[in-house]
């Protein structure tokens, strides 16, 4: 009798001891028609929570939550990994409700892969504000060619498409992300 109590008093321990544990998994984001991959080595830590703990090859991890049961509220302070950044910077500082049994999800970015799209994006940008500028170019030359415009007019719209080009490719660069890159005014 005293071996069932024993063994009770033991898997009661256990069970309260894994519905305090908030399992977790840490994936990167992933693309249109391909899921992220597990992420290892991830440092996560609950807000109050003096212990981190690290995402393992699988990309999970497990954190000990000191008198939480399923429902309570508690919030991350801290999700890092070098060479990434939290998809959603809203994640740090949110409330999540403590679950003994549905993992806590987070997704991260390579700050490299997020830089290289940002760029992507951009750069698109720029190339349609450059065709526009050219196409505009060619419709006032064309204009002034078949007399449409006075060369003063032609000289006052001129201007009026570089001051906006030129506020568009200052615009450009006060990005920090785009001063990297050697920006160049269209030449008409």
């Amino acid at each position: 009798m005293k071996k069932i109590a024993f063994l009770v008093a033991c898997i009661s321990l256990a069970l309260c001891a894994l519905a305090q544990t908030q399992q977790g998994y840490v994936r990167t984001i992933g693309k249109p028609g391909k899921k992220g991959v597990a992420l290892s080595g991830v440092t996560v830590r609950a807000k109050g929570n003096h212990n981190a703990v690290v995402s393992k090859s699988n990309g999970r991890f497990s954190m000990k939550m000191k008198g939480l049961k399923n429902g309570d509220a508690y919030s991350l302070q801290q999700v890092q990994k070098n060479g990434y950044e939290l998809n959603d910077a809203g994640t740090i500082g949110r409330q999540y409700a403590f679950s003994a049994t549905v993992p806590l999800t987070i997704v991260m970015v390579s700050t490299a892969q997020l830089q290289a799209e940002k760029q992507r994006i951009e750069n698109n940008a720029y190339a349609v504000a450059e065709k526009n500028y050219k196409a505009k170019m060619a419709k006032l030359e064309k204009q002034l060619n078949e007399n449409t415009i006075t060369a003063e007019e032609y000289r006052a719209a001129l201007q009026e498409l570089q001051d906006s080009f030129e506020k568009y490719q200052s615009l450009i660069e006060s990005t920090p992300l785009l001063r990297m890159v050697n920006w160049k005014k269209p030449t008409h």
